[in-house]
């Protein structure tokens, strides 16, 4: 993992930032490249698209390895607090002018 941050190494040898605050910095990156893909996949010669997908996938893939390992806790909320908590994320796609939605905890 190429990081500015500190990191530790868990018992599964997964490379983990030692603040949660750079986690979210992480996370963020990879949330920003989605956003670059969604708004330019067009523009994008096939290699580069791939590539870009490629580092999303490994983010998306590195926090589902640190839930399985149970460094990143999942703890679902219930009751009406809930759903006034979640945020709406929309990527458009230009092509068919349709939007895909999905709901962030």
């Amino acid at each position: 993992m190429e990081n500015d941050f500190k990191t530790v190494t868990n018992a599964k040898g997964l490379e983990i930032p030692k603040y949660s605050k750079d986690f979210k910095k992480l996370v963020e990156k990879d949330r920003q490249l989605a956003e670059y893909l969604c708004m330019n996949y067009e523009n994008l010669d096939s290699e580069d698209l791939g590539a870009f997908l490629e580092t999303v996938e490994q983010g998306i893939s590195w926090i589902l390895d640190l839930i399985e390992s149970k460094d990143l806790l999942y703890k679902p909320k219930s009751g009406s607090n809930h759903a006034k908590r979640n945020k709406k994320i929309t990527c458009s796609n230009f092509r068919r002018g349709e939007q895909a939605t999905r709901l962030r905890i």
